[in-house]
């Protein structure tokens, strides 16, 4: 398996000792995983990331990125926060809307976006995935949305590529895909978004360890 945008890799770390062949990947050269693995995987996880993507063009783009890596029969596996978890912070707080979310910390330029999973299985669609007919056999939460995607062998009769996508699919590099350091400081070399005079490089709202705060 792999964690696409593994931050540190204590996720990584945590599925190698319960038995696991695992890896990880992030684009922030300063958590070390930001080499592209050279294979497939039966199942790629993308944990609290798509949620911290202020541009939507931006999340097609990470799990596009994701299904890349995913093996022909294989699964993604999305968790993002929900509409339930993320508006009931926003509103109090007066945190400022920007597209479909709201800036969590401007000073930062730190976005949060409530996704269902509805909106992941969409998202999924334009990877060339669609959701299992059997989905999470975990307790569900209305602090997240939560979709279990499989790249299908043949889509219609356009085969998957190698990359991960049918063929004359939009593909493209990832944009913000990762996890702040423990800090929460910004990351450097990811995109900075349109934002106000203040404010640095987009980091998810999300510890290391792979858990929501």
């Amino acid at each position: 398996m792999l964690d696409h945008g593994c931050g540190r890799g204590s996720d990584v770390h945590h599925y190698r000792t319960s038995g696991l062949d695992a890896d990880g990947w992030d684009p922030h050269p300063g958590f070390g995983q930001a080499i592209e693995p050279e294979r497939q995987y039966d199942l790629v996880t993308n944990i609290f990331v798509l949620n911290v993507l202020p541009d939507p063009w931006q999340r097609i783009q990470a799990i596009q990125h994701a299904a890349r890596f995913v093996r022909p029969g294989g699964h993604l596996f999305v968790v993002t926060r929900s509409p339930a978890d993320i508006d009931p912070r926003a509103i109090p707080a007066n945190w400022r809307t920007h597209h479909d979310g709201y800036w969590s910390s401007e000073a930062k330029g730190t976005f949060q976006k409530g996704i269902p999973t509805e909106e992941i299985i969409a998202l999924g669609h334009q990877a060339g995935l669609r959701p299992t007919t059997q989905q999470i056999p975990l307790k569900t939460s209305p602090a997240a949305g939560q979709a279990l995607l499989v790249k299908p062998k043949w889509s219609g009769s356009t085969p998957v590529t190698a990359t991960g996508h049918r063929s004359g699919t939009l593909g493209g590099s990832p944009a913000g895909v990762g996890r702040p350091d423990d800090s929460g400081a910004r990351r450097p070399g990811t995109p900075t978004p349109p934002r106000p005079a203040r404010g640095d490089a987009v980091t998810p709202l999300r510890p290391v360890d792979g858990r929501p705060g």
